[in-house]
């Protein structure tokens, strides 16, 4: 079995019928000095590579960037940091929180150590001054029934990186392993966590901690699967006019059935009420296993849908849903990533695959003024020093024109984690 692996939810909890939470066992499922690389046969973007990680500054950074109000950029890799923690198979190490300056400059940190902390983080979110995140794996709990090392936790760091608060998953009726970043609001961090609950199908939560660093948590939801619910939701809680809203991989009244769990995956609303089901996604033209929403400006939803080489929608809160671009899996790239819009409507994003060289794109879709949408493909990375799989998660400048995230893959292809290397961080002049 490979040891190479996604944290993008293209990967193989929506591809393999059989998956574990022990990032270095996931069955593969698709096929440095700062440098400035040009891709043959596109125009004149130009990608330039920020950071070039190399294990014990971090290994597969996955899942993107966040930025602050000054425009400091933070993220989470899968592996590497204390290389002593997770050993068992390279990349060693059990991941860490970075910071990366606009010149390039990277600051780890936190370094987990399995526990208490975890492993395996997932995209950390900021607020009111500190950082809030999860990790998959890892705690206080020493196994999981669930697979891996522990059943993830919630954590909260200071911006120097010291732990403020924690709280660890217990697994079975309680929730466990979240594959994503949390969302923080008003002193609360809300979350979702793609295995336990009541029916083992994952749950909504939310978690306070005390002045002491102490969590308790409240499970929001426990999703009970299709066809009457969602089931393992693996992306973030978007607030939205005093509602979350967000997806489900699997789930629904839709007909797909992959081996793992049955369902096209869904759309749902939360409010103190309960959980509301807004769309089911039928594994047609709407796609299927959909990713994250980010809002529209008009009251709703854009996002993407993974199987088949992946769709972009837009969808109402009243649960309208239209497919405004689909994949054709080759040049224009294939499992659409995450999205983020511009002040003129314009779309922003990231395919795991397909381009040019079949390491993945970063694209931009336009409204072409008669209903429909034109994608250009603004960059296809290479698979060398430039990386490869581009993470979900961008950070769009809009008046500067620049694009940052990062590559879970590529980069130091020669001594670290050899022959995939331990992926980038980029900034896109487009």
């Amino acid at each position: 079995m490979s040891h190479r692996f996604f944290r993008s939810p293209s990967d193989c909890r929506i591809n393999s019928a059989v998956c574990t939470t022990s990032f270095g066992a996931f069955t593969m499922v698709m096929a440095i000095a700062t440098a400035l690389i040009a891709t043959p046969s596109l125009s004149a973007q130009t990608l330039k590579t920020l950071h070039t990680f190399n294990g014990p500054d971090g290994s597969l950074p996955t899942q993107g960037l966040i930025q602050d109000s000054t425009g400091n950029l933070y993220g989470a890799t899968a592996y590497g940091g204390d290389l002593g923690c997770n050993t068992q198979a390279p990349p060693h190490g059990c991941g860490t929180i970075f910071k990366l300056d606009r010149t390039g400059t990277l600051t780890v940190l936190h370094a987990f150590t399995g526990a208490p902390d975890g492993r395996n983080p997932n995209l950390p979110t900021l607020g009111s001054g500190n950082i809030y995140g999860t990790t998959s794996e890892g705690g206080i709990v020493a196994n999981c029934s669930f697979g891996g090392a522990g059943c993830g936790t919630v954590f909260e760091l200071s911006t120097a990186g010291q732990t403020l608060a924690q709280y660890s998953f217990q697994g079975g009726s309680d929730l466990a392993v979240p594959f994503t970043a949390p969302t923080y609001v008003k002193g609360t961090v809300f979350g979702t966590a793609y295995y336990g609950g009541t029916y083992n199908k994952g749950g909504l939560f939310k978690v306070n901690f005390d002045s002491q660093g102490n969590g308790t948590e409240v499970i929001l939801h426990n999703f009970a699967g299709g066809p009457s619910d969602g089931g393992h939701p693996n992306f973030p809680l978007v607030p939205l006019g005093g509602a979350f809203y967000g997806t489900t991989v699997y789930g629904g009244t839709g007909s797909c059935n992959n081996g793992f769990d049955t369902g096209c995956g869904t759309i749902y609303k939360l409010t103190s009420t309960g959980v509301t089901i807004l769309y089911n996604f039928t594994g047609g033209a709407d796609g299927s296993y959909p990713g994250t929403l980010i809002p529209d400006g008009i009251g709703g939803f854009y996002g993407v849908t993974y199987a088949n080489n992946g769709t972009v929608f837009q969808v109402t809160t009243a649960g309208t849903l239209i497919t405004i671009y689909t994949f054709a899996g080759g040049t224009d790239g294939s499992g659409g990533g995450g999205l983020v819009r511009d002040s003129s409507g314009n779309l922003f994003g990231t395919t795991n695959v397909g381009g040019l060289y079949g390491y993945g794109t970063i694209y931009e879709l336009s409204p072409n003024g008669s209903g429909g949408w034109n994608e250009t493909v603004l960059y296809s990375f290479t698979g060398g020093k430039d990386g490869s799989y581009p993470q979900a998660a961008i950070i769009l400048h809009e008046k500067t024109r620049q694009i940052f995230g990062t590559t879970v893959e590529g980069g130091n292809t020669t001594s670290c984690y050899p022959p995939y290397g331990c992926g980038t961080a980029f900034e896109l002049s487009y």
